[in-house]
């Protein structure tokens, strides 16, 4: 989950950041660091202590269907929609901060043939 949050905002928006407002914005890469190290130290031995004990779940719908098993499916299916959503608006959104940052604002141009 990690990664896949963070790609977007590391290529486009911490170095417009620091493009617009200068090394001053730099903490906000160093507070990006801690938290995912933190994030390593203490989240993820938890989360790993109980995706082995509820049967090596390896999406968050399994996790929680397999955690709270009288409430599987309506667990899995509200989880599967809030991800689809999200992911979406994710995959919007880095679209348009390509488009935005691409100085020809996406057209397309054939290469010129000799």
């Amino acid at each position: 989950m990690r990664a896949s949050d963070m790609s977007g905002w590391l290529l486009l928006g911490l170095p417009g950041a620091l493009y617009i407002s200068g090394l001053a914005q730099s903490w906000i890469g160093i507070g990006l660091f801690v938290g995912a190290l933190i994030n390593w130290i203490v989240v993820a031995p938890r989360l790993r202590r109980q995706t082995e004990e509820y049967d090596n779940s390896l999406t968050i719908p399994g996790f929680l269907g397999n955690r709270f098993p009288s409430t599987a499916r309506l667990l899995r299916i509200v989880s599967a929609i809030v991800i689809v959503v999200f992911f979406a608006v994710y995959t919007a959104s880095g679209l348009v901060g390509v488009s935005r940052a691409t100085p020809d604002r996406g057209e397309y141009r054939a290469p010129k043939t000799v």
